[in-house]
């Protein structure tokens, strides 16, 4: 008589055997244990939290928030949160910027929500930068 498993279908796993297979698996992490670099679904959801944030950002009611853009959404080396860099025309607004990107965080974050279809929404940390922190070429291709 066969076992259970054999009659749901249970199949073994493939063993693999090329080397290249295995670099894949063993060495495309980094240190801590994560994958070195966004898989497809990370990058799409980073692409769909920026597309948000930046009409999110123009929508709010906030002058010291004005001018801001969004430059980059990348993952946090944990995955819990994403990083969102700002940037902002002076340096001297970086400061005062910063606190109210904290104060808006939460409608922010729930902007975010309604724009993406995840079971969980991720938390945002923003870093503010200033404009001359950016090379000529990232600046014409932001505007």
């Amino acid at each position: 008589m066969k076992s259970d498993r054999s009659r749901r279908g249970h199949r073994s796993r493939p063993r693999r055997t090329d080397a290249s297979s295995l670099e894949t698996t063993y060495f495309d992490k980094d240190d801590s244990g994560h994958r070195a670099h966004p898989d497809k679904k990370t990058q799409q959801l980073c692409r769909q939290v920026h597309r948000r944030l930046d009409l999110a950002l123009a929508e709010l009611e906030d002058p010291a928030l004005d001018g801001l853009w969004v430059h980059s959404v990348t993952p946090e080396a944990g995955g819990r949160a994403l990083v969102v860099h700002v940037i902002v025309r002076a340096t001297e607004q970086i400061r005062d910027v910063a606190g109210h990107l904290d104060a808006a965080r939460s409608h922010l974050r729930s902007e975010v929500a309604s724009a993406i279809h995840r079971k969980r929404t991720p938390q945002l940390q923003f870093i503010v930068l200033p404009q001359a922190a950016l090379t000529d070429e990232e600046v014409d291709d932001a505007f």
